[in-house]
């Protein structure tokens, strides 16, 4: 929805993108403002983010009707993961330039952010949290006691995940009790670790910069993963396909959208490039306002030759008219010249026998029938 105070700017801004888009009707308004009130919490900054898409629509091998599309759908999970609207716009850009359309791509980036955030969030914390963690062993034949830290046996996510997995199930309780949380998502936190150290190991970065930069930009944190991707040596068995498998990437749409993003990181650099200087332009010089203007130059430009194809219509009709009726004025002004000629006793004679012929009727009916016509032509009709 757009609030009542927003309405009459919306509307004015949507028109303008009507004509400079594909974007168009109803539906093409509703999710527009959906998904400015998803990422900006308000439709006030359309003629901005009108700006982003006409740029990326006009710049990329997509359109602005499936730009919007595809934002919209990724739109809600985007925005909990950090993206800025000109991020998800300019994602959304390079994601459909490749072939990929809105149902595919937006609930595959929507996973694929969810599966990084964790990581961040999540995977990233769980090596202090688990630091504290530490319970009693003894030894059943010395009879020796000794005290045993979680953080010893775990140093990194994969060996936090393979230690859960020697555990029994009263063993995972009593750690998750530790920690305050349930079994489920100490399994979880397990995952999330090592694809934390996972998602660093293809970036070429340590865990730490990995949060850093997740925490600057998650949009710009993607791009260097798909990046790191796109530098693996197949040669040395270190495919993409075989380091998405590693990560358990292996749902078919998820795992098409990494390797398209994978062998395309350039083009959604460029994106994000083009989007960030649309998004940062004065609305009254983006993209949107430029190509509304030459719309709306054109369709004067189109107006004013319309208007003189009309006179000039016009004008010819007035000539067509008058050379048809010029034989006809011809024959009157020669009887009027004859008549001008007889004497004033014959001039009365011809007018009295004209009169009293007049008065039957047929020729005051046949010249008002035709000033009739005439003045049809000549005047525009009443609406």
């Amino acid at each position: 929805g757009v609030g009542v105070d927003e309405l009459t700017g919306f509307t004015r801004a949507y028109i303008g993108l009507q004509e400079a888009t594909n974007i168009s009707g109803e539906e093409g308004a509703a999710d527009l403002a959906r998904f400015l009130n998803v990422t900006e919490k308000s439709t006030a900054n359309i003629k901005r983010v009108g700006g982003v898409i006409v740029g990326l629509g006009n710049n990329f091998a997509t359109t602005e009707q499936e730009i919007l599309a595809m934002a919209t759908r990724m739109g809600a999970t985007a925005d909990l993961a950090g993206f800025s609207s000109a991020e998800i716009l300019a994602f959304s850009a390079a994601l459909s330039s490749v072939g990929i359309n809105a149902e595919a791509g937006g609930s595959a980036a929507g996973k694929l952010m969810k599966k990084m955030q964790l990581a961040a969030e999540v995977g990233g914390q769980a090596q202090e949290k688990i630091a504290g963690i530490h319970w009693t062993e003894t030894d059943k034949t010395t009879g020796v006691s000794t005290e045993v830290w979680l953080k010893d046996l775990a140093t990194n996510g994969l060996e936090f995940v393979n230690y859960l997995d020697t555990l029994k199930s009263a063993e995972k309780v009593d750690i998750a009790s530790q920690l305050g949380m349930t079994v489920e998502s100490l399994q979880q936190m397990a995952d999330s670790w090592l694809l934390f150290d996972q998602f660093s190991e293809v970036m070429g970065i340590t865990g730490e910069d990995f949060l850093k930069s997740w925490d600057e930009s998650s949009a710009q944190t993607m791009l260097k993963f798909f990046q790191g991707l796109g530098n693996l040596d197949p040669e040395s068995g270190n495919s993409i396909l075989a380091q998405l498998a590693e990560m358990d990437i292996t749902e078919i749409r998820l795992s098409n959208l990494v390797a398209a993003m994978a062998g395309n990181a350039d083009l959604f650099q460029a994106a994000l490039a083009e989007a960030y200087k649309q998004y940062g332009m004065d609305t009254t010089d983006n993209a949107m306002a430029v190509e509304v203007a030459k719309r709306y130059e054109t369709q004067e430009s189109q107006n004013a030759m319309l208007g003189n194809k009309l006179e000039n219509s016009m004008a010819d009709l007035g000539d067509n008219l008058v050379k048809a009726l010029q034989p006809a004025l011809d024959t009157v002004n020669n009887l009027l010249d004859k008549f001008n000629q007889l004497s004033e006793t014959d001039q009365d004679k011809i007018i009295t026998a004209f009169m009293i012929f007049a008065a039957g009727g047929p020729i005051v009916t046949a010249v008002g029938a035709t000033v009739e016509v005439i003045g049809k032509i000549g005047c525009p009709r009443a609406r």
